[in-house]
């Protein structure tokens, strides 16, 4: 029973509402039996969603295919809706931020590149002040 809930879970972790209710309720349980059930493991059934979504976004970050898409957007994917509450569980459970995580993956500084060619010695800015379509300089 408990592979099975994990696989439910694994299964529905995009769903923000995927609670312990929900997976005792889908697998004809009480709430107190599901914790009963976990009782013996190292996570509560709310620890273990939240944890696996962390991984899940943990995984998303480092991913290249992912690099464009903004940290908050792959947070609210795994149902993170607050970036501070999101940025504070990920750097507990990993040590680093999101921001740093992705920084330190293959996928990181390409990204970073991107965002900021001056950053980068094999890039130069311009040595001169640049001006949009309609500025004008005055000498």
């Amino acid at each position: 029973m408990l592979q099975r809930i994990h696989r439910f879970v694994e299964s529905n972790l995009g769903d923000p509402g995927l609670t312990p209710e929900v997976i005792a309720d889908r697998h004809n349980m009480s709430i107190r039996g599901l914790h009963r059930l976990f009782g013996d493991q190292p996570l509560t059934v709310a620890a273990h969603i939240r944890q696996s979504r962390l991984e899940h976004a943990h995984t998303d970050l480092a991913c290249e295919e992912l690099s464009g898409q903004p940290v908050q957007t792959i947070a609210a994917r795994w149902d993170f809706s607050s970036a501070t509450g999101f940025s504070r569980a990920f750097r507990e459970a990993f040590g680093v931020t999101p921001s740093e995580h992705r920084a330190l993956s293959p996928a990181g500084p390409r990204h970073a590149e991107d965002r900021n060619p001056a950053r980068h010695a094999h890039h130069r800015a311009p040595l001169g002040p640049t001006f949009s379509t309609g500025d004008s300089a005055t000498a």
